[in-house]
């Protein structure tokens, strides 16, 4: 299972704080989300994707989009 969560906040160019207040959670829970360290309720899950735009799926449950966006980049100065 991916998280996608820190790479979608940046691109957005959303603190966590900002989330935080956005999904109505302590940022310190963000930044434990970011890093895999727990999961957020289903019901934040949806607020989450909902303020990133995005959905649950291509947040919490794909791979690493922040890694293929690496790799691509690698392979391409090759």
């Amino acid at each position: 299972m991916g998280n996608n969560l820190e790479y979608f906040r940046k691109k957005a160019k959303i603190t966590r704080a900002e989330l935080a207040s956005m999904v109505n959670v302590d940022r310190t829970l963000i930044w434990r989300y970011e890093k895999g360290i727990c999961q957020p309720r289903d019901e934040v899950k949806v607020r989450i994707a909902n303020a990133l735009g995005k959905t649950v799926e291509e947040i919490f449950f794909s791979s690493c989009v922040a890694c293929k966006t690496t790799s691509n980049t690698a392979e391409a100065v090759n």
